[in-house]
């Protein structure tokens, strides 16, 4: 898109005035929370991550769950589903997140789904992939 585009404009001025980047959330099911902290520090090491941020990051799992933080709980926790912040360095937009979510995608495999408008993004780039 053109640069000069008001929209484009304040996408630019957030990004390096305000350090605000692309975001996403993840769904990450059936799985207990040893194994979530897992999938979590493999999210981290993916080139493109920033932070991930899921109940582990502001409670202790290995207290008794009765001691969790309800406020904590009802954020992060619904049945067998567990929900993940994913930030990322870059813009939704960007070829490195792009990337990223792909290699978030391919992690979670059958155990979650994460969504944004980074998907959008993602999509957008495989369908170009295939007119080539």
């Amino acid at each position: 898109m053109p640069e000069d585009l008001n929209s484009i404009k304040g996408k630019i001025i957030l990004e390096k005035e305000f350090g605000i980047s692309g975001t996403a959330y993840g769904l990450i099911q059936n799985q207990n929370l040893k194994e979530i902290e897992n999938i979590v520090g493999k999210m981290e090491e993916i080139v493109g991550v920033k932070e991930v941020i899921w109940l582990g990051t502001a409670e202790d799992i290995f207290k008794p769950e009765d001691l969790w933080m309800k406020i904590l709980k009802k954020e992060f926790l619904s049945k067998d589903s567990n929900l993940v912040q994913i930030y990322f360095t870059g813009p939704n937009d960007s070829l490195e997140t792009v990337e990223a979510v792909a290699e978030i995608q391919n992690l979670l495999g059958g155990c979650g789904s994460n969504r944004g408008d980074q998907l959008l993004s993602l999509t957008i780039c495989n369908i170009s992939q295939k007119e080539k």
